[in-house]
């Protein structure tokens, strides 16, 4: 879990480290794109991962960290291997180390059956900080109804996040709204866990003294008016993957070109194998069935599995599995909808947190490794921050967590072959869990008027967001009483943008070489508004009134995709009171606006049919405004929308 104090422990007790991976990450493109975010030079950017470490230093330390974590009043208990892990809690610390690659080892002999005696562990940064990472922040403003704002650094780490969700109640409306958008969908998808593959019992490794007793557990849920048989997560354990085949340039060239000549369509998604995957379980009759898994859930399970034999003798199972480390942390794998469309990206977001949520793991007992060929594009500082721990009142991004199939391609293929790399270098994982399709998020599918309102999964979600990146004391809760100015942020598209795919390209730390998208020239930017110089004209000149007395009014002119790092661009949301602008991936910054926030959503274009971010602002707990617009906008229709949003907003509050 990266806790400093722990790692200076650990370095005085001489305890020996190794490390994580370098990363940059590839990316897809959707007809809606937009939220392009300054981005830092992929050279520049490194990520720490996994640390082997012998059995006697293995439990000198676990003694170290329980005895610190009970001190803390932190340590929960762990459910079991063939269960779910209550805070990931049960993996070792380690220390950081002085390089920043994944190492592949050799297993030696253990003493003990159960305990693996080759690790591959999470390497948390660690940085200097002015708050005391076990005190809560003082935000006056947060009071209950946004706690996690105010979790300190290491509850923010080890709070499983099922019980961060919890604090937020359910949702309010209409009954089923519980089940769809609050705490009741959660504990939905948990009722409905079901083994797929059923263990066939223990087997020890007679080379390293590993005991393995593999099993895939999913959690199929039917979500209300989605099509298809159902959505889906699974968990895996004890399995062997070949993360070596990362490595296989002529395949992902193949992916890569592919997704080139399908103009983005066909996803940059590598077809795994049979053999991919390699386990002991025993596939049920009924559910191993790719009609159960959606999308590429049934690639990283079904298709992807060789089943090994339980009959055949440990040292024959043992040669299969190939183990060069094991990997002893919680793992969630993801493949993205796409890179760089923030709603369309925030699918995968969200999907994270509640199938957290539902696994009952935390963020800091969790690593997530994304399987997918897109480059990281402008959003990676939700997956480099927000869902990489990093114990500190500053995360250090050259000590990043999340690992991508670029990171196992450089470490585990053939281009690691002077440390023993090569296509068929194996992982292996006590519980990696396949992560829930991008368009399954309940964000995405309810594209209808829901009347329901305050959800526990998108207000615990945004702040979620939110205290990963380390903006709860710049938000507005921090201060010691609300300020009755009203800001207003107007979320401009205008005329045409760089294309993400060269944009993020990379031609030493990518799969997406630069070669692809030299003949791409800029692209034209759908549903702008006519008259936007008319509009922000008003904007600027708009004065208030209410109740006698003159309200003072900030406006921000944001144009996302020429501005600002995405960090900077929720700093903004943070302090806006109203958002306006017309139908388009950016109004999701709307969910991170002040409790007393506003959307204002103009429905230009023939737009109006999609009700996302209707539902979005209702389920944030913010007022929502849509007048019928034609293109050009009607300007003073616009602005007396606005004055009527003031009129109706409580100034008094936060």
């Amino acid at each position: 879990m990266g806790l400093g104090l722990v790692n200076l422990i650990l370095v005085a007790i001489g305890v020996a480290s190794l490390t994580f991976m370098s990363v940059v990450y590839m990316h897809h493109t959707v007809a809606d794109q937009e939220d392009h975010s300054n981005h830092k030079d992929a050279k520049s950017i490194s990520h720490p991962l996994l640390e082997q470490y012998n059995l006697q230093a293995s439990l000198k330390r676990e003694e170290l960290r329980h005895s610190y974590l009970q001190a803390l009043q932190v340590h929960r208990d762990s459910a079991g291997a063939a269960g779910p892990d209550r805070d990931g809690l049960d993996s070792k610390v380690n220390v950081e180390s002085p390089r920043n690659f994944l190492t592949p080892v050799k297993p030696k002999s253990a003493a003990l059956s159960r305990a693996p005696s080759s690790v591959a562990k999470l390497v948390a940064s660690s940085s200097s900080s002015s708050h005391d990472g076990d005190t809560a922040y003082n935000l006056p403003g947060a009071g209950p109804d946004h706690r996690i704002l105010t979790l300190s650094d290491q509850s923010f780490e080890t709070t499983p996040v099922s019980e961060m969700m919890s604090w937020y109640g359910e949702a309010s409306g209409k009954a089923q709204c519980a089940d769809d958008f609050g705490n009741g969908l959660v504990r939905r998808w948990r009722r409905n866990r079901t083994p797929y593959c059923h263990p066939t019992g223990p087997v020890t490794f007679p080379k390293s003294g590993v005991t393995i007793n593999p099993s895939v557990h999913c959690y199929p849920t039917k979500q209300y008016r989605h099509g298809g048989l159902n959505d889906n997560l699974c968990l895996m354990t004890d399995v062997s993957m070949n993360v070596g085949m990362f490595g296989d340039q002529r395949r992902a060239e193949n992916v890569i070109s592919t997704y080139v000549s399908s103009g983005h369509m066909d996803m940059p998604y590598i077809h795994y194998p049979k053999g991919f995957l390699k386990s002991t379980c025993s596939p049920d009759r009924e559910h191993w069935n790719s009609k159960y898994l959606p999308g590429w859930n049934a690639d990283l399970t079904v298709k992807a599995m060789e089943h090994v034999p339980s009959s055949n003798t440990p040292q024959s199972i043992e040669q299969a599995y190939s183990c060069s480390a094991w990997v002893e942390h919680n793992v969630l794998l993801v493949q993205r909808d796409t890179f760089a469309n923030f709603f369309h990206d925030s699918e995968d977001f969200v999907n994270v947190f509640l199938a957290l949520a539902v696994l009952e793991w935390s963020r800091g007992g969790t690593q997530i490794v994304i399987t997918d060929l897109f480059p990281e594009g402008p959003f990676w500082d939700i997956w480099s921050k927000v869902y990489s721990p990093a114990f500190g009142r500053e995360a250090d991004v050259s000590k990043r967590l999340v690992v991508t199939a670029w990171d196992l391609s450089q470490k585990y293929g053939p281009a690691a072959s002077s440390s023993g790399g090569s296509l068929q270098s194996r992982l292996c994982f006590r519980k990696a869990a396949v992560g829930i399709f991008g368009p399954a998020a309940p964000i995405a599918v309810a594209s209808w008027n829901t009347f329901c309102s305050r959800t526990a999964l998108v207000r615990a979600y945004a702040d979620f967001m939110i205290r990963g990146l380390r903006l709860q004391e710049d938000s507005h809760y921090a201060k010691a009483a609300p300020e009755d100015t009203v800001t207003i942020t107007y979320m401009a598209r205008r005329a045409y943008s760089e294309w993400p795919e060269k944009k993020f390209c990379n031609d030493t730390h990518s799969y997406f070489k630069c070669r692809h998208w030299e003949k791409m020239g800029m692209r034209k930017i759908g549903r702008m508004i006519k008259n936007d110089e008319a509009i922000v004209a008003a904007f600027k000149l708009h004065h208030h009134e209410k109740d006698g007395k003159t309200i003072k009014v900030i406006f921000n002119d944001a144009d996302f995709n020429k501005h600002k790092t995405f960090r900077d661009q929720i700093a903004m949301d943070l302090k806006t009171d109203i958002l306006v602008g017309a139908h388009g991936a950016g109004l999701m910054h709307n969910i991170f606006m002040r409790e007393r926030g506003a959307l204002i959503e103009l429905s230009v274009d023939g737009s109006g049919s999609q009700r996302h971010f209707h539902n979005l602002a209702h389920w944030a707990g913010k007022s929502y405004y849509n007048p019928q617009c034609s293109n050009p906008v009607d300007v003073t229709a616009v602005m007396n929308v606005v004055k009527n949003a003031i009129n109706n907003m409580k100034l008094d509050g936060y």
